[in-house]
């Protein structure tokens, strides 16, 4: 019983303060995209960083499941076939859910818009549904997950 209380306690306290850090990360880096190829490397070293969160829905079973503890690497630019962490700020893709998403690339169409899907079709609210997303508009890449 213990266990689980300082479970429950240890994951929001962390998630909190790795949260802080990438606040203060890109308060430092003053707002600047970090996967830009037009960063600056004289003025900014790149940083490789690992945030963790917590899995939420099926849309992605069997290979991720709800409640798994995933990290994401903010300093990897994503490529086909990664699972990525992405923020999305268009209403066709949150539908009542959180922006907060995670599915696989599938596509990054001549724009630079990408098509996102989950590998649980039968869960997934994902491109099939909603179709390319292109940032800076519709969505924020949040890093490649590496579990």
């Amino acid at each position: 019983m213990i266990l689980k209380i300082v479970k429950k306690l240890v994951i929001p306290v962390s998630l909190l303060a790795v949260t802080f850090f990438v606040y203060a990360l890109f308060r430092f880096n003053q707002g600047k995209d970090i996967f830009s190829d037009n960063m600056n490397y004289a003025d900014h070293t790149p940083v490789k960083l690992i945030v963790s969160f917590l899995n939420e829905g099926k849309s992605m079973e069997p290979t991720l499941y709800d409640g798994d503890v995933l990290s994401y690497n903010i300093s990897l630019k994503p490529e086909i076939g990664n699972i990525v962490a992405f923020d999305c700020f268009t209403p066709k893709c949150i539908n009542g859910k959180t922006p907060n998403k995670v599915k696989r690339l599938i596509k990054i169409n001549e724009q630079g818009c990408y098509w996102f899907e989950g590998d649980n079709k039968d869960f997934s609210w994902d491109s099939r549904n909603y179709g390319y997303l292109c940032p800076p508009d519709d969505v924020k890449i949040l890093g490649v997950v590496i579990q």
